[in-house]
């Protein structure tokens, strides 16, 4: 009965789930497997092994089939493990016990446990292990999906392409003999470098998740290189931006 369970979950953030670290996680999963056949002598015991691998799905109980997929590419774009013990003369709510990890590159993944009331220990256990794992994984991409981050590149953005704007439309208005013509020449820019903005910047978030998602499926961390190149662009603009309106400031020119 749903009364009489437990549940413990927790959602996965920020991790890289290395070739080692699917290894340990499976072998967990494996030995998981033959303890609820022990705990639950009398239920039925299934374990399913999923990922996804760019067009190809795996799908069944088989581990060696789902570590065949996995080694194609040493990669995924979604993997879930589920082992549970269902008692099959029950129809209404058979599931005793459950175990299920979802590790997604687009979606949110997680770890949950479900358990009977009586067996509050056993479902601690299994999660204080899957967390001791967990612990070891590789940290990454906090930075990248912090909202602060986000917003400091925005407000990046805006004092660059002010700048450039001001830039520009000082440079226009020495070639163009119009009254209010670096007025003009400041709006139009601004106007069209904002909606240029608006393109990079879903393309800079789509680059992100690609390269730097909150959970990766991989078989080493990858470098950052795609992270320090546009550093050093965002770096190098903001410098000319400050250099520009301090001299703006000073000199009047």
């Amino acid at each position: 009965m749903i009364a009489n369970l437990v549940a413990k979950s927790t959602t996965i953030r920020f991790k890289i789930v290395t070739e080692e670290a699917l290894t340990k996680i499976a072998a967990l999963f494996q030995d998981l497997v033959e303890e609820m056949k022990r705990e639950f002598p009398n239920d039925l015991v299934e374990s399913l092994y999923e990922i996804r691998t760019g067009n190809e799905t795996y799908s069944g109980p088989s581990y060696d089939e789902f570590r065949k997929q996995y080694e194609k590419d040493y990669a995924a774009e979604n993997v879930r493990l589920v082992i549970q013990a269902t008692k099959a003369q029950q129809q209404l709510n058979p599931v005793v016990s459950s175990v299920t990890l979802v590790l997604d590159r687009n979606t949110e993944s997680s770890f949950a446990v479900l358990g009977q009331s009586q067996k509050n220990n056993w479902v601690k256990g299994i999660f204080s292990r899957f967390n001791d794992i967990l612990s070891k994984i590789p940290t990454r991409n906090v930075v990248l999906h912090n909202v602060l981050f986000e917003m400091m590149v925005q407000l990046l953005a805006v004092f660059v392409i002010t700048t450039f704007s001001v830039f520009a439309a000082n440079k226009i208005t020495s070639l163009v003999n119009i009254e209010y013509s670096a007025v003009y020449s400041f709006v139009v820019i601004v106007l069209l470098l904002s909606n240029l903005w608006a393109y990079i910047a879903r393309g800079l978030i789509a680059l992100r998740n690609s390269y730097y998602p909150v959970v990766d499926i991989r078989r080493t961390p990858r470098k950052r290189i795609v992270l320090t190149v546009l550093s050093f662009i965002a770096l190098a603009s903001g410098t000319w931006a400050v250099k520009y309106v301090l001299d703006l400031l000073v000199t009047g020119k």
